[in-house]
């Protein structure tokens, strides 16, 4: 798909291209067997593996040339030109990656699955999906079943489903290859986008961190659906920064594919993907660019709303069983609730500021944010910046307009939605550290 998609992904590092291809073909595997299910067709191997060789067949007759140099082992990116650290500090970095690696996959194969939001929601939609078709099933307008939050995107459970469909649904641990899966394609397309704007070394330090981080980790062995929500948002702003760096449209059509996967994973993705849009608008405008609309129109904008729109068109029938937070955003709802402004300000830094859940990631952040503020004059920069605060910002004003107790709250979901935009966070600190030059081997 990328290499249909894409002019130039061959030149992408290969970790670059494992990563994102796996994020890519979640998307588009989501989106075929939701079509499928909608048709009366359960989740079925031959399906998924049709889809496969429909793929293979017109990118290999329509771009054999890109399809052969992007199976390419090497890439001919332009390496930065800053220089990199010692070659024994590399392989330190290197082996701290793939000891974290080893340590999730290990925990996440041997470790049954115990998270009550993998087991009532994604998991128990996998088995459904499975079983029958959404065009046959009742499940999805059953309220008794209403815990299961029927409303809740359908890319996880497919994935889960997709993964049954092998081994059978009573093989309840051969899901936890995902988390694998996902870990490496995380790190993976980090490191690998990473590499294509700073040094080597740099990239191999801020991909050992984010590796490293027990938070994380442990999301992703508990194969909740926050971990691929970060995956897509990292990787669709990290392609549009990129587009504004370099003008390259086909950076847009990787954004729009991610931007599909923001849509189907979590509700939060359609806030999410409305911040990075209206944020995309605003640089063009800023930065008097808005001749270039039509990619964005066309790429970012269209792509996604046409191939989430069976999902979206389905949720209309769904009954919503539980809180409507939507109706709980009315800024007069916020104006009532400031005095709980003190109690989150209060609560926050308990959880982010946990050096056993976030290694103090949280502290790293801001510090960097404000002594790296010259590199803000690149609008990809400024644009990468503004968009996860954004987001954090939101988070921030659901606690305060939510009917829960905001405490109750913050303690069950504050590090998962940290969670959501970590990635993007430490890709941010990882280019203004390269671009400002504060590493030792910046300067030799």
């Amino acid at each position: 798909m990328l290499a249909l998609l894409v002019t130039d992904s061959h030149r992408w590092p290969l970790a670059a291209r494992a990563g994102l291809a796996f994020a890519t073909g979640m998307t588009v595997l989501a989106v075929v067997l939701l079509a499928a299910s909608l048709a009366g067709l359960p989740v079925r191997p031959w399906v998924g593996l049709l889809t496969l060789l429909v793929i293979v067949g017109a990118a290999v007759y329509f771009r054999r040339e890109r399809v052969t140099r992007w199976c390419a082992l090497q890439s001919n990116v332009a390496q930065p030109s800053a220089p990199t650290g010692p070659r024994w500090l590399d392989w330190i970095l290197a082996a701290a990656i793939f000891v974290s690696l080893v340590t999730v996959a290990t925990t996440a194969l041997l470790e049954p699955l115990v998270e009550w939001d993998v087991l009532a929601i994604w998991a128990y939609k996998a088995k459904i999906f499975a079983r029958e078709s959404i065009a046959t099933t009742t499940y999805l307008t059953d309220i008794s079943k209403g815990y299961s939050h029927l409303d809740y995107p359908v890319l996880w459970p497919f994935a889960m489903s997709w993964v049954w469909s092998f081994t059978g649904i009573t093989e309840l641990a051969a899901i936890k290859l995902l988390s694998v899966a996902l870990l490496l394609a995380l790190i993976s397309s980090f490191y690998g986008l990473l590499a294509m704007s700073v040094d080597r070394t740099t990239a191999l330090l801020f991909t050992a961190l984010l590796a490293s981080i027990p938070m994380v980790q442990n999301l992703t062995i508990r194969m909740g659906a926050d971990v691929p929500l970060s995956l897509f948002l990292m990787i669709s702003v990290a392609a549009i920064a990129d587009w504004f760096e370099h003008g390259l449209a086909s950076r847009l059509k990787l954004a729009g594919l991610a931007g599909t996967g923001l849509l189907l994973t979590k509700n939060e993705g359609m806030a999410i993907f409305a911040i990075i849009v209206a944020t995309t608008v605003a640089t063009l405008v800023l930065t008097r660019r808005v001749q270039s609309w039509r990619p964005v129109v066309g790429w970012l904008l269209a792509l996604p709303a046409l191939l989430s729109a069976p999902w979206f068109l389905l949720r209309t029938t769904i009954p919503k069983v539980h809180e409507n937070m939507a109706a709980q955003m009315y800024p007069s709802i916020a104006i009532q609730n400031l005095d709980r402004l003190p109690q989150i300000a209060a609560l926050t830094p308990r959880y982010l500021g946990s050096y056993e859940d976030w290694l103090w990631v949280w502290v790293l952040i801001p510090l960097v944010l404000v002594l790296g503020w010259r590199s803000y004059a690149r609008p990809a920069i400024a644009f990468l910046a503004v968009v996860p605060q954004l987001i954090l910002l939101l988070y921030g004003y659901v606690y305060l307009v939510t009917p829960w107790d905001p405490a109750t709250l913050i303690e069950v979901s504050l590090s998962r939605l940290a969670a959501h935009v970590a990635p993007l966070e430490i890709f941010l600190v990882a280019m203004i550290v390269g671009i400002s030059g504060w590493l030792p081997w910046q300067n030799s």
